[in-house]
């Protein structure tokens, strides 16, 4: 992974250092916190305003190379945080500035007349500095603060002066820059001097070792704790050689220019490689292998990364692909991915400081994203003509798959996703997967959708929407028998046997055996009674009652059988007897054969209903249609919609 980004480091790198490291996070306004020491003043003032976000440009003149991770003290005079420049920054910076400096005597005079200063360990004679209540109360343009501490009184700020400036929308970003007498201290060549050396860190020059990724003998930078990717533990002592903090370098040598092009290549790739399927955050790591011998061999790697989001977010999703695809008169573009790339995913979660890595997914070939386009747009174009008479879009792709997967979710944020990662690594690298596995998945979320549980990520876990879940989960799995990841099932026409031509298609296309089909068959046979007993004012579904969410053994399916016909019988519904009676044929013909598990048992059973139905959908849009036809040719055009609405999905 290093190697990696030291290779988009140097694809991208540009002359001036800390062009590399600005950090373009969409801000659309900059302000200024100006400081008048004449007058004792302190405001913010609108300095920039980008027409949709700040430019590239604009950011390396105000020099924002975003904020120190974690606790480290911060001192960047430009920020977007408010509270940084009314606590910490200003007093920090003026600490690590020389004596001679006159941006420090500039910054002395500031905290003398604006800051507070109170010990918080007076054994240590450390002391936190603060803005004083007075220009505080200047910021806030108000007689008092509701809240005591520093920084909800920096929220209170926030929400006055974005109140005051008509800025609306969670999504604006704002970014804030220091002044002191109308003059920027980031403009200054002083302040870009001191951000260049403190950023650099030349403090190994005198040490030589073999740099880990340019194999050269050379002087080593002992600045590794900058990489924000980690690769191995930075923070603990008892990680480092000879357990001195000091001696993390030694575990990983890099030169500087190295380490310069990796801090780079991170850069670019936080603002240009992030994607995410599902809520997973990833990095697509494109690996380009160009002859050493190719003249355009930077071009190339550069005009590659530039797209390598936009093609992967194509790959992920359903929409976009097929707007690609009917642009290019339904072919695959495979100029896209070019054979010379390798791919690489890392999946991971980052919060402050901290990089924690879930999976990296290495080197999947360009031919594997080609097939899994295939794969993907031959689904839906085959499930289309069954989904046409939803009400809502119906589509699988590699982020729906997300969603059929339980995910336990605390604060907005996944904390369990094993499963689902080992799901994506298998489709990517073109391992098989184990059906058993697949099978419990479902019944997983089966139970958690008829019982309404919550703390997951699906939206609306209830049970109309689990008859859509199990259609998609159909898709998802004829799927992976294109990609040739679980082995197919074979169509088996019995003309002994009847069944609703909608339902026929459906197990032709498919792939069911018999055996699949006599579940299906029973469950689509539930289909039909529930809809008798809403009928009958039954909100609840009670024949779904009869079902066993954990999984249902042959003995408990004989048992429903005879539920399903006493049923049949209480509410005189002819045609369900004949398909019934066709269901226990086929499965009387082929159970000690074909018997599977309980949660594959209980995945046909619930795929039959949700072809049910599909097939109601279809019939209520057909009627919609036949009766605005009608009116328009007695009456005039009709205002009947002709798609009836639904539940909509997720």
């Amino acid at each position: 992974m290093m190697e990696l980004l030291g290779n988009i480091g140097r694809s991208i790198k540009k002359e001036d250092f800390l062009a590399n490291l600005i950090k373009n996070e969409n801000f659309s306004y900059l302000y200024r916190l100006h400081f008048d020491t004449n007058a004792q003043i302190v405001e913010l003032d609108l300095e920039l305003q980008g027409s949709e976000h700040i430019s590239d440009d604009k950011l390396l003149e105000y020099l924002y190379v975003g904020n120190n991770p974690g606790s480290k003290p911060q001192f960047f005079m430009t920020t977007n945080s408010l509270n940084y420049l009314l606590t910490q920054s200003l007093p920090n910076l003026y600490l690590r500035l020389p004596p001679h400096s006159s941006i420090r005597k500039m910054l002395e005079e500031v905290i003398e007349v604006f800051f507070d200063a109170q010990p918080t360990q007076p054994q240590k004679k450390k002391r936190e500095y603060t803005l004083k209540e007075e220009f505080l109360l200047q910021l806030l343009g108000k007689e008092k603060f509701t809240h005591p501490s520093i920084e909800k009184k920096t929220k209170e700020i926030e929400k006055s002066f974005k109140a005051r400036e008509n800025i609306k929308g969670k999504k604006i970003k704002v970014l804030y820059t220091v002044a002191i007498n109308h003059q920027i201290l980031a403009k200054t060549p002083e302040y870009r001097e001191f951000l260049e050396n403190t950023l650099k860190n030349p403090s190994a020059q005198g040490k030589k070792r073999i740099c880990n990724l340019c194999k050269e003998i050379k002087p080593i930078s002992e600045n590794v704790k900058s990489l924000t990717f980690k690769f191995y533990i930075t923070d603990k002592s008892n990680f480092a050689a000879g357990l001195n903090p000091k001696n993390f370098y030694k575990s990983l040598s890099l030169c500087f220019n190295c380490l310069e092009d990796v801090r780079a290549g991170e850069n670019w790739a936080k603002q240009n490689l992030r994607s995410k399927l599902g809520s997973l955050d990833l990095y697509i790591l494109p690996h380009v292998v160009l002859s050493k011998e190719s003249s355009k061999k930077e071009e190339n790697l550069k005009k590659i990364l530039i797209m390598a989001k936009k093609n992967f977010d194509s790959l992920i999703s359903y929409q976009k692909l097929k707007e690609d695809f009917l642009k290019i008169e339904g072919k695959i573009e495979r100029e896209k991915f070019p054979p010379s790339i390798l791919w690489n995913f890392l999946f991971y979660k980052q919060s402050n400081s901290a990089f924690k890595i879930h999976t990296h997914i290495q080197d999947v070939p360009t031919y594997r994203l080609y097939q899994i386009q295939e794969a993907i747009l031959k689904i839906n174009e085959k499930f289309q003509p069954f989904l046409a008479s939803l009400s809502f879009e119906l589509t699988f792709d590699l982020n729906r798959i997300y969603y059929l997967f339980p995910v336990k979710v605390s604060k907005g944020e996944a904390i369990q996703k094993r499963k689902i990662l080992s799901v994506y690594k298998h489709i990517f690298e073109g391992y098989p997967l184990d059906t058993e596995l697949l099978y419990d998945a479902y019944a997983e979320m089966a139970r958690i959708f008829y019982f309404e549980q919550n703390g997951y990520q699906f939206q609306k876990p209830n049970f109309k929407n689990l008859a859509w879940n199990t259609v998609v989960w159909n898709m998802f799995l004829d799927f992976l028998k294109e990609l040739q990841l679980i082995s197919g099932g074979i169509f088996m026409e019995n003309k002994t046997v009847v069944l609703p031509p909608f339902l026929k298609e459906i197990f032709q296309e498919l792939g069911y055996s018999s055996y699949q089909q006599s579940l299906a068959l029973m469950g689509y046979v539930m289909g039909k009674i529930e809809e008798k007993q809403r009928h009958h004012q039954l909100k609840s579904s009670p024949i779904f009652n009869k079902i066993n969410y954990q999984g249902i053994n042959q003995e408990k399916i004989l048992r429903l059988v005879n539920d399903l016909f006493e049923k049949i019988r209480q509410y005189d519904i002819h045609c369900a007897l004949n398909y019934l009676a066709s269901a226990q044929y086929l499965y009387e013909a082929t159970r000690k054969k074909e018997a599977l598990e309980g949660e594959a048992n209980l995945f046909y059973l619930l795929s039959g209903y949700s072809f049910y139905c599909l097939k109601k959908a279809k019939s209520q849009k057909e009627r919609a249609e036949g009766a605005r036809l009608r009116m328009e040719k007695e009456e005039g055009p009709s205002d009947i919609d002709p798609n009836p609405k639904e539940n909509q999905f997720f």
